[in-house]
């Protein structure tokens, strides 16, 4: 196809060398070099697209949930397009304009609002949350809204405490939520470490409401929605008739299943907001050309935190800051019930991904980031799987558990490991070298290091294939008749 284009190229060139001999030489010569790079350029983006389409195609069969997904340089669109199904009681397809929940992608467009709250003067990012929060127990620490939009704040993550459950399908306040945990231990000093937590940006949808006077809800719309023309973006609510809204879905033992139903005020600022990949494409574009906050601002929440010893994490304000092939790149992922999100951007090439996914329980960083390196002409290799002793895998069966309480179990399965996180469905390994297994078509991967007790090794879980998202999680003893209760259903 690509060199029956180039072919035309040329003729096209002739036709138009003939047309203006008359004009001189020198206007034939560049109107035919243009004429023959464009169709070039035409011909590299075709390829690209039945690159990714094929990738796609082979991830999301058309009668399963799947992906809405969007990939442009600047304002040039390279690929949009929908995989799978929205609804599989009534077998509707996946259109790009459909609206998918985005989870934590929100947590962009709340750090937005709270530095279009430090731009005029309202607050500052160094305030400490007793400022806002007066009885908040912070057990001698200095706890600033930095710490909360970084994730430093060393508060526990509240879908980590066991009761939650109790109160995950009510309709309550910010305030209510923050009441929830507020007297739980803390789990490090503030600065002292980076661990997610979603319970940071419920705060700070509480405080964006306590100084605009408004909900977050009419804030974000009002501030963001509207003068951006994000006219698919909306905060969720289940009783909202919403155009072209997708269905969620989680695995059951029997198969698809209906997602679990969560009222939408618990996660607020932290991951209430659905959209479309229009809409994120809208969002982004504006954000990085300093349409939403200024450029200052924007500059301090794609900086990664420095934490108490020096070392950098790799998050700014609400957004990851990380790599892809070299590039810098700021990205986030997204998990809710039912769906999981991932939007990243290249600022050194302009290249943008969304992909939204209508499961709770794929990742979508391996589809965003193959889409991107494949867009950079620099591709993934192929993964080289190989085998390892058993007695080596023996070693690493048990169970794991990081700080925020997600939980590992190891175990070895014909030959080879298997994994469950937090109870999930059993999931097969394939070894790349003795100590580092990954998901089948998927970047996310565990590795083995050595533990703090003898004989014991710690899991380390990465999302990303760049290496630089790592969770540790310890060994742990058994515990008799565990209970998953963690399920994360707003995840970073």
């Amino acid at each position: 196809m690509r060199n029956k284009l180039l072919v035309g190229a040329v003729l096209i060139a002739i036709f138009i060398g003939v047309l203006y001999q008359n004009f001189g030489e020198q206007e034939v010569n560049v109107a035919s070099v243009e004429i023959a790079q464009d169709i070039q350029s035409s011909a590299v983006e075709s390829e690209l697209e039945q690159e990714i389409s094929a990738f796609l195609t082979e991830l999301y069969p058309n009668n399963e949930p799947g992906v809405s997904v969007i990939l442009a340089k600047g304002d040039e669109i390279l690929y949009r397009n929908g995989h799978g199904m929205a609804n599989l009681e009534h077998n509707i397809s996946i259109s790009p304009d459909m609206v998918f929940r985005l989870g934590s992608l929100t947590k962009q467009m709340t750090t937005a609002s709270i530095m279009l709250l430090a731009e005029e003067g309202l607050l500052q990012v160094d305030d400490s949350i007793t400022q806002y929060f007066p009885d908040y127990p912070t057990h001698g620490y200095t706890i600033t809204l930095r710490h909360l939009m970084t994730h430093t704040s060393g508060i526990i993550d509240f879908l980590a405490i066991e009761e939650f459950s109790d109160i995950e399908k009510e309709d309550i306040t910010a305030v209510d939520v923050v009441e929830f945990f507020q007297n739980q231990p803390m789990n490090f000093a503030p600065g002292e470490a980076y661990s997610y937590t979603n319970s940071g940006y419920v705060m700070l949808g509480a405080i964006i409401e306590q100084l605009s006077g408004q909900s977050y809800e009419d804030f974000v719309q009002e501030r963001i929605f509207n003068p951006l023309g994000m006219d698919n973006t909306y905060h969720g609510d289940f009783k909202r008739i919403i155009p072209n809204r997708v269905i969620g879905y989680a695995m059951g033992p029997d198969g698809y299943e209906n997602s679990s139903y969560l009222s939408m005020t618990i996660p607020g600022a932290a991951g209430a907001i659905i959209s479309n990949v229009d809409d994120l494409l809208t969002w982004n574009t504006a954000l990085f050309a300093g349409e939403v906050v200024s450029q200052e601002s924007l500059e301090v929440m794609t900086s990664p935190f420095v934490l108490n010893n020096g070392d950098l994490s790799n998050y700014g304000f609400g957004l990851a800051v990380q790599s892809l092939r070299g590039q810098p790149m700021i990205s986030h992922t997204g998990g809710i019930n039912g769906f999981i999100t991932y939007s990243a951007y290249l600022p050194e090439s302009e290249m943008y991904v969304a992909v939204l996914g209508n499961t709770g329980f794929q990742s979508r960083v391996y589809e965003g980031n193959s889409m991107l390196a494949m867009a950079i002409g620099d591709p993934y290799p192929a993964k080289d799987f190989q085998s390892v002793d058993s007695e080596i895998l023996n070693g690493y069966t048990g169970e794991y558990q990081t700080i925020r309480g997600i939980h590992f179990e190891v175990s070895v399965s014909d030959e080879a490991l298997s994994l469950r996180i937090n109870g999930s469905p059993e999931m097969n390994l394939g070894a790349t070298s003795e100590n580092v297994f990954y998901l089948d078509k998927s970047f996310t991967h565990i590795e083995f290091i050595d533990g703090n007790e003898a004989d014991t090794y710690d899991l380390v879980f990465y999302t990303n294939d760049e290496e630089s998202d790592g969770q540790v999680a310890s060994f742990i003893v058994p515990p008799n008749g565990f209970d998953p209760r963690f399920d994360p259903e707003i995840e970073e």
